[in-house]
């Protein structure tokens, strides 16, 4: 049951913060078709990247559900990849295209 929940809530997630990209933002989440807008409604009130948490649920539901140690092992490395992505991919292209970002 816990599996279920998760994969739900993570889905759930995925597909409210894409549809805001979409709609709000005007663009995808692709790099190519980047958001023209900043979105800061909805979840992104409160996360700066809630669609990664939206992934991470879904993998460890299925994890769950599966009971795969490999799938868990895959989410696991999966939760790391933000922690180099973000600040060296996605703030540098951000703070060049947006100006300043600020971070805790």
């Amino acid at each position: 049951m816990l599996g279920i929940l998760l994969w739900l809530a993570g889905a759930g997630l995925m597909i409210w913060t894409i549809r805001l990209f979409w709609q709000r933002g005007k663009g995808t989440l692709e790099p190519f078709d980047a958001t023209q807008r900043l979105v800061a409604v909805g979840p992104y009130q409160h996360v700066r990247n809630p669609m990664y948490t939206g992934v991470f649920l879904v993998l460890y539901g299925e994890a769950i559900l599966l009971g795969s140690p490999a799938v868990l092992v895959y989410a696991l490395l999966f939760s790391a990849l933000p922690f180099v992505y973000v600040p060296l991919v996605e703030e540098p292209g951000l703070e060049q295209r947006d100006g300043r970002i600020h971070t805790p």
